[in-house]
Order: structure tokens, then sequence, then C-alpha cells
């Protein structure tokens, strides 16, 4: 997924990554709920190496692996599996919302100034504190790269605080709410699939 121009610099320069490209906007989507477990499992399995995540792994897979074994039939499970990789791929889609939505500006002025360009290259997810629970707490991105060892249930704590700061220092803080994502994605997906198909980048 290419969220602007600038990153397009950062891949290698193939025939099949820039025809990938000028498609994106439509089998981004899909691609991340159905791809998106899986791509985070297999992340997981390269980097995890110590023998803690070894066990998270196995823990994880006995788990699934209970749950699919209670249903009735195959076709069951396949439901479940898939209603659950829903739910991740939800999760996937809000990760790739925080991260990659904004521009990188890849400017030099702000590559010392990292609490500028967290505000710059993060958004936060608005919704209820209630609904907290779906997102881990990672809906409030912001907060959470500008304040790591804060735990994630103190979070909305210190909100009022960020969303004060960055006012004061002219600082856009950025929030989408659930029903804005899909679109935004969407039309900047769009937005660099039609440079490509020009012929701009």
């Amino acid at each position: 997924y290419a969220q602007n121009e600038d990153v397009l610099n950062l891949f290698s320069k193939n025939d099949i990554f820039y025809f990938l490209i000028k498609y994106q906007h439509f089998y981004m989507f899909p691609a991340m709920i159905v791809l998106g477990r899986v791509g985070i499992l297999v992340d997981s399995w390269r980097h995890g190496a110590s023998l803690f995540h070894w066990f998270g792994f196995a823990l994880h897979w006995c788990i699934i692996a209970f749950v699919l074994s209670l249903c009735p039939d195959w076709y069951s499970r396949a439901i479940v599996y898939y209603m659950s990789s829903l739910g991740e791929g939800g999760l996937h889609i809000q990760l790739v919302t925080n991260h990659y939505l904004n521009c990188w500006d890849l400017d030099e002025s702000i590559a010392n100034d990292f609490v500028r360009w967290v505000y710059k290259s993060t958004h936060n997810i608005g919704g209820p504190a209630w609904f907290d629970w779906y997102h881990l707490g990672l809906n409030l991105h912001i907060e959470h790269h500008l304040f790591p060892k804060v735990s994630r249930t103190n979070l909305r704590k210190i909100r009022p605080r960020v969303q004060a700061f960055g006012k004061a220092h002219g600082l856009e803080y950025r929030e989408l709410f659930p029903s804005e994502i899909l679109p935004s994605l969407f039309r900047a997906s769009a937005r660099v699939a039609g440079l490509r198909q020009a012929g701009k980048v």
C-alpha cells in the first residue's frame, strides 16, 4: 500500500509493483481483511525468536484449534475463522489508518522534531471510551507514540493534555471516526493510483 507519492521512491521500480499500485484502492481492503491476519502471524513468526514468542504462538494456535473443534462441521469452522479474521482485519485497517493515512513528510526540517513528526504523521481513531476494548487501546495512537510507557488504560486520561499541547503549538490533532476510515483510505490510495496512471510517479 502506497499512501503518498513520496513513499514510492522507497520501493524498487519494477513493472509489477507499479501495476499493483494502479489498482491498490480496489484490492487493498479485501487484502487487509483476508491476508492481514496471515501477515501479522508471519511477521510474529519471523521476528519472534524468543521462547516466550514461541510459547505465545503455540498457545494461540491451541486456542484456535480448540474453538474450531467445538464447531459441528467444516462449514461452521470456516465461518468462525472467517468472522474472527474480519475482526482482526478491522484492527489491521485501523493500524494502517493510524500509521499510513497521512503523508510521511520526508522533509528534513522536521526530522529531528519527534513531537511534530508524530502529530503530522499519526491519526487517532475516535469513538466512545467503552469501545476501547476492540482497539486494545491503540486507537489513541498519537498519545501512544508520544508516551509509549503510559499504559493503554491511561491514554484517555492524558488525551486532553496532548490536544491542548498541540493546539498551543499549532500542531493538528488528527482524529477519524470509524465511519470516516474507509472513505479516507480509499481517497488516499486512489489519489496515488491516479498519479501512477497519469505517469506522474
